[in-house]
């Protein structure tokens, strides 16, 4: 059994690494202004760092980044496709970006899922990954 978490969850490294260029990006207040969006007793989890192989709760997740969005936005005017753009970019550093750049020119689209599929199965606790073409061959 592959899901070792009750609900749909996010490893705590991840977590991490987002919150640290969210504080670097736009500062730990717009953070703080975010931990609003969740229960009490959830703030103080999300605030600490995160054991790393943990699972934390993804819909807590979730509502954070929706109120960094909207912090973000009231204060930057930055939307949130920007938002999501720039976290993911900036947040996973560019050794990675690098990598991501040259599996992609050089391996087929249902090749890149067979190999992502396990990384993405350590990071989130539930879901699945396919690669789907459409009649023309097109790959979705």
């Amino acid at each position: 059994m592959r899901a070792e978490a009750a609900e749909p969850s996010i490893r705590g490294t991840y977590v991490n690494t987002s919150k640290a260029w969210i504080i670097k990006a736009y500062g730990a207040d717009v953070l703080d202004s975010a931990l609003t969006w969740i229960p009490p007793d959830q703030r103080a989890v999300f605030r600490s760092d995160l054991i790393s192989l943990g699972w934390y709760p993804l819909r807590y997740w979730t509502r954070i980044l929706d109120g960094v969005r909207a912090e973000v936005q009231k204060r930057t005017g930055e939307d949130g496709p920007t938002f999501d753009r720039r976290n993911v970019h900036e947040s996973i550093g560019r050794a990675m970006q690098t990598i991501y750049r040259v599996a992609f020119r050089l391996l087929s689209p249902t090749t890149i899922v067979a190999r992502v599929s396990p990384y993405f199965q350590g990071v989130y606790s539930h879901g699945e990954y396919d690669v789907l073409r459409t009649s023309s061959g097109a790959v979705c």
